[in-house]
């Protein structure tokens, strides 16, 4: 006996975790209502939105609207396959896990309970439904799903999962709560500490605890070969579960080392699209990557998508009107320049943002470096003391040491050429007593000593 038409449309709405109920409605085209707020019309073949299901336009233009309106077109050949109650199951999983980064366990169920309506006892979905009876403090509840996985799954690693969680938050639950008291006081080498005697397997993938546990390894690791290594595994899970925590952790270890911050800001940005991410923690780390743009085009479009998700953000609106000022973008460009050796490019942008700023501390800065390239030190310490005096920036007292030092050597050279031996010896020394042990200066020193016939300082300064 042919099933009805019908029933294989059931059975993947309900697998997305909809539910399908006739709809009050007289229309012709006889729709039908999903819980989740979706319409379903057989006459379009798809699903349009829930505003599509009040009364239905008799125009063929509507009926184009409603149908180019996230049209999912079903196949019965597709719904008898095999396939379709198995990605079902998946996305059933995917969505639950999405809802507990969110705090909403009775969402998070509803979606695992579904599951186990497309794959009766699913691992996963009754490991999961311990971890949020955990959540509840419903430890017989959580205690009967161990029994059906130990029953049905004795090895699974849902089952290991479920059994390290009731005792993580059964008799392990004080030192769990003191590793995370130590991670939010930045205790971070401590933290991990009992992250590993908590988790000597490593974590469980049920849950939200794999990510807090990388994080927190991720903080302690010190070594490039240790943080590689736990790259890699949040990486794996993240491909093997798309989880959209475990590639928050990942990026927030590219911002902890560094990561060229227009790059970074875009992968935030994607993944800001993920519905499944914690937003808390996801924006704090698109702040701090949009603090480190240097102004320019790019930069300002970076910007620009944060401000369309956090209009009221009164720190990122400042950060685009400077990425968008043309002395910045100018003084920006030099920068770049003077990073490539390209000195000339550099000269040039700086001088153009001082036309656009007379006085411009970082414009001064940014010259002065270039004077110091130029092997022009007297100029450069001019526009580096200028700098220091309107910015409090370390880089430029740090470059004015080095176009002071490199000037008395300079100097000393000038001095010896003219066959000015004392003067040349004597900005030597000066230059020692800046930089003891120096052996472009200890070198110089003693090949004056030798023209003066003083072989033994000489030898003493070679040594």
């Amino acid at each position: 006996m042919k099933r009805p038409f019908w029933q294989p449309w059931v059975v993947v709405l309900g697998s997305l975790g909809c539910s399908l109920v006739q709809a009050q409605s007289s229309s012709v085209l006889w729709p039908w209502r999903l819980e989740s707020g979706l319409t379903l019309s057989t006459t379009l073949g798809g699903l349009v939105s829930a505003q599509a299901a009040s009364p239905v336009r008799s125009s063929a233009a509507r009926l184009q609207e409603e149908q180019s309106k996230l049209a999912l077109i079903f196949s019965y050949d597709l719904l008898d396959s095999t396939g379709v109650a198995a990605l079902g199951a998946d996305q059933l999983l995917h969505q639950a896990r999405n809802w507990l980064v969110h705090g909403r366990l009775d969402l998070a169920r509803q979606n695992l309970e579904k599951m186990l309506q497309v794959t009766p006892d699913a691992p996963q979905a009754l490991a999961e439904l311990g971890h949020i009876a955990l959540q509840e403090n419903n430890l017989s509840e959580a205690q009967r799903m161990l029994q059906r996985l130990r029953q049905r799954y004795p090895r699974s690693q849902a089952t290991h999962d479920l059994e390290t969680l009731l005792r993580v938050f059964g008799p392990d639950q004080e030192t769990l709560a003191r590793m995370r008291l130590l991670a939010r006081a930045g205790r971070q080498k401590d933290a991990a500490e009992i992250a590993r005697s908590l988790f000597p397997e490593g974590p469980p993938q049920t849950g939200t605890l794999g990510p807090e546990y990388f994080r927190i390894m991720a903080g302690a690791q010190s070594g490039m070969s240790q943080a590689a290594h736990t790259r890699r595994a949040v990486d794996a899970l993240y491909a093997r579960t798309k989880d959209a925590q475990y590639r928050l952790v990942a990026l927030e270890m590219e911002q902890a080392r560094g990561a060229p911050a227009p790059v970074l800001a875009l992968a935030v940005e994607q993944l800001a699209q993920d519905p499944g991410v914690d937003m808390y923690r996801l924006r704090d780390l698109w702040r701090r990557v949009l603090e480190r743009l240097e102004p320019s085009v790019l930069a300002q479009r970076r910007l620009q998508a944060y401000l369309r998700r956090y209009p009221e953000d009164a720190l990122v609106r400042g950060l685009l009107r400077e990425a968008s000022d043309p002395a910045r973008l100018a003084l920006a460009a030099a920068q770049q320049a003077l990073d490539t050796d390209q000195l000339a490019q550099a000269e040039t942008w700086a001088h153009k943002a001082l036309r656009l700023r007379p006085q411009y501390p970082e414009g001064l800065g940014v010259l002065g470096w270039v004077r110091l390239r130029q092997s022009r030190y007297l100029e450069a310490q001019q526009l580096l003391s200028k700098a220091m005096q309107g910015s409090d920036e370390q880089r430029w007292r740090d470059l004015l040491v080095t176009a002071r030092w490199w000037g008395l050597l300079h100097q000393a050279e000038a001095a010896r050429d003219a066959g000015q031996w004392d003067r040349a010896a004597a900005l030597l020394e000066q230059a020692l007593r800046e930089q003891p042990g120096n052996t472009v200066a200890l070198s110089s020193l003693a090949q004056i000593r030798v023209a003066q016939g003083d072989s033994a300082t000489a030898q003493r300064l070679y040594e």
